[in-house]
């Protein structure tokens, strides 16, 4: 019987995780990406579709209504005191009910890009369709969302 040989778990593709270098690496990734450009500016809602592995503007007279095959990124940016000029952030990312392992991971990945630009300062939540807490629920009209059935087609072949 052969002796397993031992690795050091550093002389890996793992050995850079959570490193400074790593950290620039995703910043600079994240800088690369178009949608981000005004993101978090300014206080209000944005709001983003995945459409293929890519991040897509979903329209202001859309927001709150989400489509139950797809994943959204939602961007609250706030004061947390009015009297001063600093911003907050919380970031959702919203999960249909038969939104695809494609979709969903994309969301994420770029729900954690959208962080780095933002200092790594936001608070992310992850929403999962029919468990969408109040705070998410009150950043659209009437405090509500809409479900709507569908959804873009998945970024696999």
């Amino acid at each position: 019987m052969r002796k397993q040989r031992s690795v050091n778990w550093r002389n890996t593709n793992l050995g850079m995780l959570g490193s400074d270098l790593e950290k620039k690496i995703k910043a600079a990734a994240a800088k690369g990406e178009p949608q981000w450009r005004d993101a978090g500016r300014a206080p209000g809602v944005q709001v983003w579709r995945i459409e293929q592995f890519k991040v897509a503007s979903w329209p202001e007279h859309k927001h709150g209504k989400f489509h139950e095959g797809d994943s959204y990124i939602v961007l609250h940016t706030y004061k947390k005191d009015p009297t001063e000029d600093s911003l907050a952030w919380a970031i959702y990312f919203w999960i249909g009910s038969t939104s695809s392992a494609d979709e969903y991971g994309t969301a994420a990945y770029k729900a954690q890009e959208l962080d780095h630009i933002l200092d790594d300062a936001a608070v992310q939540h992850r929403v999962a369709q029919g468990n969408e807490p109040s705070e998410f629920l009150s950043l659209f009209p009437d405090g509500s969302i809409e479900i709507l059935p569908g959804g873009v087609a998945t970024g696999f072949r």
